[in-house]
């Protein structure tokens, strides 16, 4: 039996981030990866799996906690 990844797209991502999709390919382009997760290629598409964007936000929030 297979295990499904899962994925988001920049759509999903711009949801989330609570970011335009112009936004977010700004960060990208300026490799601002702290603003947002690094994605990867399907295609031609930008993707980014979901443990990954969920390891990322975990570590923005206890980045937070450690700043107050």
């Amino acid at each position: 039996m297979h295990t499904r990844k899962r994925i988001y797209d920049i759509n999903d991502l711009s949801t989330i981030l609570g970011f335009t999709v112009p936004a977010i390919h700004a960060h990208l382009a300026r490799k601002n990866y702290q603003a947002c997760p690094r994605p990867f290629h399907l295609g031609r598409r930008l993707a980014w799996s979901v443990s990954a964007v969920d390891s990322w936000l975990e570590d923005k929030m206890k980045e937070a906690e450690e700043s107050r």
